[in-house]
């Protein structure tokens, strides 16, 4: 809707590009499956945080053809991180309280991926979709904050 609205682009087209974020996620999740040997949870959470706000910034401020690449960036963004964010539960809740965290976690996914689309839905109807960076930037914001809060309080009790 926000491609075919605020950016102009063809139903048809904008649906290749919406389905380009999605391919994001699945090459993301194997690519960092491969990447988690390597790198903390933090830093594949931090680096896919870093790569949505360069994807967001992509999707608003560029052209048309640049729109695509920056929903294939979002979704490859978006991979790494509610995948270790669960694995890092026991490190920062302990191994005792992992199992109703993780319930705790996935219960919220499952209920933005819900409450989300109807929610934007109405919001872009009643006062249009030309917010939706600033809400996804919001968002981001939000959500980085908590996990770096968390990281902090985290360190904080392991010393």
């Amino acid at each position: 809707s926000y491609l075919v609205e605020v950016k102009g682009l063809e139903p048809a087209q904008a649906a290749f590009y919406g389905s380009l974020f999605f391919l994001g996620i699945t090459s993301g999740r194997m690519a960092s499956g491969f990447f988690s040997y390597r790198l903390s949870n933090t830093t594949l959470i931090f680096s896919g945080f870093a790569l949505i706000l360069v994807s967001i910034g992509l999707l608003h401020y560029s052209s048309l053809a640049v729109s695509g690449l920056s929903l294939l960036l979002m979704g490859i963004g978006c991979a790494p991180i509610f995948p270790a964010m669960i694995h890092e539960t026991p490190n920062h809740f302990g191994r005792e309280n992992s199992q109703k965290i993780i319930g705790l976690q996935m219960a919220s996914a499952y209920t933005g991926s819900t409450l989300s689309p109807p929610l934007f839905g109405f919001l872009g109807n009643w006062i249009g979709l030309a917010w939706m960076p600033l809400m996804q930037l919001a968002l981001l914001i939000l959500l980085a904050s908590c996990e770096a809060l968390l990281f902090g309080l985290g360190r904080r009790s392991s010393r």
